[in-house]
C-alpha cells in the first residue's frame, strides 16, 4: 500500500452530462469512488495519483445541481453520538449547529463519519432547502419519509 494525496475535489468534468441526465429524469448514480483525479496540463487532462473522498464529491454535485436532496448511504443505520459506549445514541434529525458542536467534540472521526457528516452540512450550508440523509442501503425511501436514518437540517 501506499500513501497519496487525498484533495477536495474542486470541479466535476461531466456535470453537464449529468445535467442532462437529471432533466431527462434518469436515475443518476456518480461519483462512485470519488471519481479520477486529473490535473490540467495545457489542452488536456492528466490523472493524478490522488484519492478524491467520494462523500465530498458527492455534496460538490449536489451543490452544482442544486438538488433537492443528498443521501449518503453507508453501513450504519443513523448518524450517531457516543459510537460503541454505553452512551451511543442514534439521531434522527441534527440541525447544522447540532453536528458543529458534535464535530468540536470528536464525535465524527475523520476515518469514518467525520466526511459523511461533513458533506452533508456543506450542502445544507449552500442549499438549506436541501434535504440531507445518512442512511443504510435500502433505506432511501423509508429516510426520506422521516422513518430511518439520520436528516440533517439547516435550523
Amino acid at each position: 500500500r501506499r500513501v497519496v494525496a487525498s484533495p477536495l475535489p474542486m470541479n466535476v468534468l461531466d456535470l453537464e452530462v449529468i445535467k442532462k441526465l437529471v432533466e431527462l429524469r434518469a436515475v443518476v448514480i456518480c461519483g462512485g469512488g470519488g471519481g479520477i483525479p486529473v490535473v490540467k496540463q495545457e489542452n488536456h487532462y492528466v490523472g493524478v495519483p490522488a484519492v478524491i473522498d467520494k462523500d465530498r464529491l458527492s455534496s460538490l454535485i449536489a451543490i452544482k445541481l442544486n438538488a433537492d436532496a443528498l443521501i449518503i448511504s453507508t453501513a450504519v443505520d443513523s448518524v450517531k453520538t457516543g459510537f460503541g459506549t454505553t452512551e451511543e445514541q442514534s439521531h434522527r434529525v441534527l440541525t447544522l449547529d447540532q453536528c458543529e458542536n458534535y464535530m468540536a467534540q470528536g464525535e465524527f472521526p475523520k476515518g469514518s463519519m467525520g466526511p459523511k457528516v461533513g458533506s452533508l452540512m456543506e450542502s445544507c450550508l449552500h442549499n438549506p432547502n436541501l434535504t440531507a440523509i445518512l442512511c443504510q442501503p435500502g433505506d432511501a425511501l423509508k429516510s426520506l419519509r422521516g422513518e430511518k436514518g439520520t436528516t440533517i437540517v439547516a435550523k
